[in-house]
């Protein structure tokens, strides 16, 4: 299923937002099926997401069960950033929730689209791009 009228979201950073933040968002998705027919979220939704083979975070589970649901009315799709692309299977495989760590083609509104955060595409700071590497190789999110 292609949106036609995809909405997007970025840099809410949940967890080191007040819980203000989690409670707005909370209502937001549950108003998503009036706003448009497909959500994608384009990185750091959460200060910090890791995926466990066995626990959600408690801090994260509302959201997390929150973009679940959705995700049986409407395609929902998410792209890591700086602060949470180690997804692992659970957006996919127990969310029902498209992710990719890194980058997400997509089809919507009859286009195709390539969502990225856009941490690491031009970095100011000495060493940013270093860390960037370093917290996007397979062997550092595998361990």
């Amino acid at each position: 299923m292609h949106p036609d009228r995809l909405v997007i979201i970025a840099d809410a950073h949940l967890g080191a937002a007040p819980p203000r933040a989690e409670e707005a968002l909370l209502a937001f998705l549950d108003s998503m099926p009036t706003r448009g027919d497909g959500l994608l979220v384009a990185g750091d939704l959460f200060d910090y997401w890791f995926s466990y083979r066995r626990l959600i975070p408690r801090r994260n589970f509302r959201v997390a069960a929150a973009l679940a649901n959705l995700a049986r009315r409407l395609p929902v799709f998410m792209v890591g950033g700086n602060h949470d692309r180690w997804g692992d299977s659970f957006w996919e495989g127990d969310a029902g929730v498209r992710f990719a760590p890194h980058r997400l083609r997509l089809a919507a509104s009859g286009r195709e689209l390539l969502a990225i955060h856009g941490d690491g595409l031009h970095e100011e700071r000495r060493g940013a791009g270093w860390m960037h590497r370093l917290t996007s190789s397979p062997a550092v999110i595998a361990a």
